[in-house]
């Protein structure tokens, strides 16, 4: 009995000390920062977002273990409420360095991080393209204001 106490306590303390470590100790940078041109399409404004993931700091931080999540920033020209849709997460900078947004045709965006994949504008799911970008679907790159 005195064995199983003394492993539970053990287990219970590095949980603990994981734990506080992984919340308490780490960064979190932030909301994340756009990449490349935001497109627009008949009726949304899509833009593509990468965020470096948390991390714990330390004295010989190694900025080559960062890694870096990807997003769809998708704002309905209507008004209505913005959303955010994850693509990749886990990627180092040189996995998503040619990033885009290909083109939509107001049911789809297709974007490009290294394969070419579609968000369903109604389900917001990520799908990976059965196929080339069709040709009426080029977005439109936004003007700027007069």
């Amino acid at each position: 009995m005195k064995f199983g106490l003394a492993l539970l306590l053990i287990s219970l303390a590095l949980t603990a000390a994981a734990w506080f470590t992984t919340r308490i100790l780490s960064i979190n940078p932030g909301k994340g920062t756009p990449i490349g041109q935001s497109v627009r399409t008949a009726s949304h404004i899509a833009t593509l977002i990468k965020t470096l993931e948390p991390y714990v700091p330390s004295l010989h931080r190694d900025a080559s273990k960062d890694r870096y999540s990807v997003s769809l920033f998708v704002v309905p020209v209507d008004g209505s409420e913005p959303w955010l849709v994850l693509l990749r997460s886990g990627l180092t900078p040189v996995r998503f360095a040619l990033a885009k947004v290909l083109g939509g045709d107001g049911k789809r965006v297709w974007f490009d991080l290294g394969e070419t994949g579609t968000v369903d504008l109604s389900s917001r799911e990520v799908r990976a393209s059965d196929g080339p970008v069709p040709r009426g679907s080029r977005a439109r790159r936004p003007r700027p204001f007069r």
